[in-house]
């Protein structure tokens, strides 16, 4: 079944973003204009546009129009998507470097977060995520040894380089359903503004996630610092 025609339009137009046909900052053609290229009603451009500012595409100035924002890394809640994902749908290269990697034992935070004992083994990596080879996140990441055995080897530097984390999870077998997400703010210590390429006290988000599957086993606690300047959450909301 084909897409509704505002989608199809929105579509057309996230292509032209994304192929540099409109630039950060450009302004969209008119309504009328849109109308007359696309051969649709106003409804349809206007319910468009619509779907473009809800998702930070473009952005309205009263009495001006309608302006190409500035693109920014999106991960929508609640949903559970990696990182990779949503560099991704922005229309931008991803990729991931692993600057650490060992199996420990969790200490009392890790383990309460991952709702494991203390001294339990945990994979534990950082990795630093690439947006078109902009540095714009740091996570550092726990995993359980006992929810991915016996695959807890197939944790190597090579598979993080090269797959998303989800995409790893799904490929052994295990999927995380629901998560629990924090987000606050904190600034740069030196170490991250150097992987970053900010200034020490640059402001990042501050993110940790607590993921689990189905049936409730915990398989994932990851704090995430990531540039403002590149990325942000957005969150839908409902009723009370």
């Amino acid at each position: 079944m084909a897409s509704p025609v505002y989608l199809q339009l929105k579509e057309a137009i996230i292509h032209n973003i994304q192929d540099g046909t409109y630039q950060p900052g450009d302004k969209l053609p008119s309504e009328t204009d849109l109308i007359k290229t696309w051969s649709v009603s106003r409804i349809t451009v206007r319910n468009a546009i619509k779907e473009l500012i809800r998702d930070g595409l473009v952005y309205s100035v009263q009495g001006k129009g309608t302006f190409i924002a500035e693109p920014k890394i999106t991960n929508t809640l609640p949903g559970l998507t990696s990182m990779s994902h949503d560099i991704v749908r922005r229309g931008m290269r991803p990729g991931s470097r692993t600057i650490h990697l060992e199996i420990l034992e969790a200490d009392k935070n890790v383990a309460a977060r991952l709702r494991i004992s203390p001294g339990n083994l945990v994979i534990h990596f950082e990795r630093i995520t690439f947006a078109d080879d902009i540095p714009v996140a740091i996570a550092y990441t726990y995993v359980p040894v006992a929810a991915v055995a016996p695959h807890q080897e197939s944790f190597t530097r090579e598979t993080l380089d090269n797959k998303s984390f989800y995409e790893h999870l799904k490929a052994i077998g295990v999927m995380p359903a629901r998560g629990d997400q924090i987000i606050a703010a904190s600034v740069a210590d030196p170490a991250q503004a150097l992987i970053l390429d900010v200034e020490p006290g640059f402001p990042l988000i501050d993110s940790e996630r607590v993921a689990y599957t189905a049936n409730g086993d915990c398989v994932e606690f990851t704090r995430m610092v990531a540039r403002p300047d590149y990325i942000q959450w957005k969150v839908s909301l409902g009723p009370p």
